[in-house]
């Protein structure tokens, strides 16, 4: 599949792609009450940018790692 893959053990992962210049941004989303660590891979990219909404901060995930993504909230991602 192209694009992002998110691998949350069975939970329910939304996600949605938006692109401009050049850039992908993915918003994923955590639709269920749990906390759940999510391993993110991509069919082209290496490296994206994640944005967390809930603390404001933005540091470097590298595709194979884990996200920790809050109950009932998203993160984003930016691959430039």
């Amino acid at each position: 599949e192209e694009g992002l893959h998110v691998d949350a053990d069975g939970a329910m992962i939304l996600k949605a792609r938006f692109n401009r210049d050049g850039r992908e941004l993915w918003m994923v989303e955590n639709n269920t009450r749990s906390e759940v660590s999510a391993r993110i891979t991509h069919s082209s990219r290496q490296q994206a940018e994640l944005y967390n909404p809930v603390d404001g901060s933005v540091t470097p995930v590298h595709m194979g790692e884990n996200v920790r993504i809050p109950s009932l909230r998203a993160v984003f991602l930016l691959f430039e």
